[in-house]
C-alpha cells in the first residue's frame, strides 16, 4: 500500500508519533522496520475501495497493533 507523504506528515503529526490503537510511542525512522524499536506503519481503516485513502480513514499503528487488526488473506 502507498500512502501520499503528506497525509503520512499529518498522520503523524495528529497523533504525535503514537500509535492510534494502544498509544505507544513511535520513531519515525522507523516506519516499517520489523523488529526495531517503535515501528510502525499506516492503514486504512476500512477498505479503501469505500472511502479512498483520505485522513479519515487511515490511521497509524505500532507493528504489533497493525499486524493484529489488520485481516489475513
Amino acid at each position: 500500500m502507498s500512502f501520499q507523504n503528506e497525509l503520512v506528515e499529518e498522520l503523524w503529526d495528529m497523533t504525535r508519533g503514537s500509535c492510534m490503537i494502544c498509544g505507544k510511542k513511535l520513531f519515525w525512522k522507523n516506519r516499517g522496520k520489523k523488529g526495531a524499536r517503535g515501528a510502525w506503519k499506516v492503514g486504512p481503516i476500512c477498505s479503501p475501495s469505500c472511502k479512498g485513502y483520505v485522513l479519515s480513514n487511515c490511521e497509524i499503528d505500532c507493528l504489533e497493533c497493525y499486524e493484529k487488526t489488520r485481516v489475513k488473506s
